[in-house]
């Protein structure tokens, strides 16, 4: 039969080479559990280097919306000072509107007095015409 039997005595330096392969068995497997540990390492390494890679990319996509939030304040900001330019401009115009409407009813009230006294002037003229015509 193969194998050694434990009945049999062993022979010498037999027992120290069953102890140093003992040993090599030991080691190797030390050293297996030594390159899983480093392969857990890595890929847990890698792991952290993608969930770096998405924070900064979560913080660029941040920074990004924060810039579109600010472009649409200040263009809101913009708008709502053109509007009030335009408001502005609009009651300007209407004063000025105003004003000339004004200023037409004030020549026009003049012209109208100025036809009401010449108008009286013509008509005491007349009178006086009137007056003189039978003494001469």
């Amino acid at each position: 039969s193969s194998g050694i039997n434990a009945e049999w005595p062993l022979r010498p330096g037999e027992s120290e080479k069953k102890s140093v392969l003992a040993e090599i068995a030991e080691k190797g497997k030390e050293k297996e559990e030594g390159k899983q540990k480093v392969e857990q390492l890595i890929a847990s390494k890698s792991v952290q280097q993608n969930v770096l890679g998405d924070i900064k990319n979560i913080g660029k996509e941040k920074e990004a919306g924060v810039k579109n939030v600010e472009q649409v304040l200040a263009a809101k900001h913009s708008h709502a000072s053109v509007m009030a330019d335009i408001k502005h401009i609009k009651d300007e115009k209407d004063q000025a509107k105003a004003d000339l409407e004004k200023h037409l009813q004030a020549k026009s009230n003049k012209a109208e007095a100025m036809g009401a006294i010449r108008q009286i002037k013509k008509e005491k003229s007349t009178d006086c015409d009137s007056a003189l015509i039978p003494l001469l």
